[in-house]
């Protein structure tokens, strides 16, 4: 079977470029002739090529006519329509939060829409044009993502891992990390390091925390994880946890939990070794992406033919949609600027407040040290006339010894 993945963007290591990456890879390994489309290339379309995986550019890829297309984003799923118009489509829906992976809102573009989560699958089903909804686990290449050792008996480094954690959630992690005794090292984009090689960074650490995708690959290398990012906190995944979690997509949004430093950092402290082996153990059984493969293929072998489709009206949508995105995108960039400068102009009020107190105990102490002056002061005035008055004392006592000498003198001579 000829599959055409296709998404919007391939640049940055994030949730779902790192899905089509790895489905990509598991639909070659089943021996199926595998291509990705992007319009936005760059460091995971770098690495897919390196895996031999054809990429394929443009809002019009050329190539080989797929018999079936995967798309996960509304705006590619439009364009791949209009580039092929009686290919069948799946659609992988990521997120409830990005309006561009909302599943177009058109009748028959796309005939199957796989979820891999509780939450979107429920997002998908309110949509108003909803094809049939198949829940899916996320999956994780667990020959790539595998356990390098056991976890020490106590816990002393994290990592928090993911492109969204920054600002006061950031801080409270951190604080919470370090009264707990764990060294905390961030990897995401908000400090400037994604990474293509995420296996061997959890790999240095016992702890890792984050949400989505960073959990599932911290579980499968044997890590512990802690559900924990910009939207929400989800806590410790255990065995007991596991099944709502996986439900939420690990995201910590309907399963709150610790949301104060104090709170956090006696949840942290609940770490246990025995979490590695669990979490191992529940990848396996529930994320492998081989399964996840095969899962696929079999939606794609039941897709029914393509209904007609109109050329341009699928381009023009996926223009609008592409627009909406850039905008929300810009938005998005403007918020979080904006974030950033109310905490440096807090910071900096902070600072002065600081510096407005240490300069009015400065001023205040310069006081008193001008009054113990003028005091000391006064005291050697109040000591230099006394000192005056004895020398002059002592100069009439000495001037009368003189003339009662002279007496003597007379008297005895």
């Amino acid at each position: 079977m000829r599959i055409l993945l296709g998404t919007y963007q391939l640049d940055a290591w994030a949730g779902s470029e790192t899905y089509l990456l790895t489905l990509a890879e598991q639909l070659q390994r089943l021996g199926h002739d595998t291509a990705i489309s992007a319009q936005v290339l760059g460091g995971v379309a770098d690495e897919a090529a390196r895996r031999g995986i054809e990429v394929r550019t443009g809002a019009h890829p050329g190539g080989e006519r797929p018999d079936v297309v995967i798309a996960q984003d509304a705006a590619t799923s439009y364009e791949l329509a209009a580039a092929f118009p009686d290919v069948p489509q799946l659609y992988v829906a990521h997120s409830e939060v990005h309006d561009l992976q909302t599943p177009p809102q058109l009748p028959d573009l796309v005939q199957t829409v796989v979820a891999m989560n509780g939450r979107v699958a429920r997002w998908v089903t309110a949509t108003a044009v909803s094809p049939p909804v198949v829940r899916l686990h996320q999956p994780v290449d667990l020959d790539r993502f595998r356990p390098t050792g056991a976890l020490p008996a106590r816990a002393r480094r994290a990592l928090l891992l993911g492109n969204y954690l920054d600002g006061s959630r950031r801080d409270l992690v951190v604080q919470a990390c370090a009264a707990a005794g764990l060294e905390a090292q961030q990897l995401g984009a908000h400090v400037g390091s994604p990474t293509a090689d995420a296996a061997s960074a959890i790999a240095g650490a016992h702890v890792v925390i984050g949400q989505g995708r960073a959990i599932l690959e911290a579980m499968a290398c044997g890590r512990a994880a802690y559900v924990f990012d910009q939207r929400g906190a989800g806590g410790w995944v255990t065995g007991e946890s596991y099944p709502a979690l996986a439900e939420d997509g690990f995201a910590g949004v309907t399963t709150p939990a610790a949301l104060d430093t104090a709170d956090l950092r006696a949840d942290l402290e609940r770490y246990d070794p025995a979490m590695g082996a669990v979490n191992r153990g529940l990848l396996s059984a529930h994320h492998d992406a081989r399964h996840h493969a095969v899962a696929i293929v079999g939606l794609l072998r039941e897709l029914a033919p393509a209904a007609p489709r109109t050329d341009v009206a699928l381009r023009e949508m996926s223009r609008l949609v592409l627009l909406q995105w850039m905008g929300w995108s810009r938005e998005q960039a403007l918020v979080r600027e904006n974030a950033l400068l109310r905490e440096s102009r807090d910071r900096a009020e902070a600072e002065y407040e600081v510096l407005a107190g240490v300069h009015a105990e400065t001023v205040a102490e310069m006081e008193r040290t001008h009054e113990i002056v003028r005091m000391r002061d006064e005291e050697l005035r109040d000591a230099e006339r006394r000192l005056a008055a004895a020398d002059r004392r002592s100069g009439g006592l000495v001037e009368s010894v003189h003339r009662i000498a002279a007496r003597l003198r007379q008297r005895l001579g």
